[in-house]
């Protein structure tokens, strides 16, 4: 193998090794089957819950101690910086910082003071999220399950 292959190879692996260590995050709380997405340290996450009657997406803070849903019937979500801005079903908005902890409200798309962030919050109320069906509701008939 020529010198300059070699020299390829070792430059790709190290910028790879480098953006891996840089970029990645260390998640203090793993993700589970049912997580959509993860924020931070994973302290934040949406995943997919039933509630009874269909699946839903929900924003939980799965610190132990609190271990709790923040955002039930979640529509769709975006993550920027140390924020991720959430819309529910409701039409209600939130902005978490996901370092902080810090949780804003508002009603309303319309109550949201900075520009920037309404028109976010608008365009996330325009799409809903997927909420995927893995495993598929049907899977206890499939299988022999009851």
């Amino acid at each position: 193998m020529s010198n300059l292959w070699k020299s390829c190879i070792l430059f790709v692996s190290l910028a790879t090794a480098l953006m891996t260590i840089v970029a990645c995050e260390a998640q203090k709380y793993p993700w589970g089957r049912d997580t959509r997405d993860s924020f931070g340290d994973g302290r934040f996450q949406i995943g997919r819950f039933w509630d009874g009657e269909e699946y839903v997406l929900v924003l939980m803070d799965q610190e132990p101690l609190a271990g709790r849903g923040i955002v039930s019937n979640v529509r769709n979500w975006e993550a920027r910086g140390n924020f991720v801005f959430v819309v529910d079903e409701a039409g209600k908005c939130w902005k978490l910082n996901f370092r902080t902890g810090e949780l804003v409200s508002y009603e309303r798309v319309r109550d949201v003071s900075d520009p920037e962030e309404r028109r976010l919050f608008e365009r996330l109320m325009k799409k809903k999220a997927p909420v995927f069906l893995f495993p598929h509701p049907d899977y206890r008939k499939r299988d022999g399950r009851h």
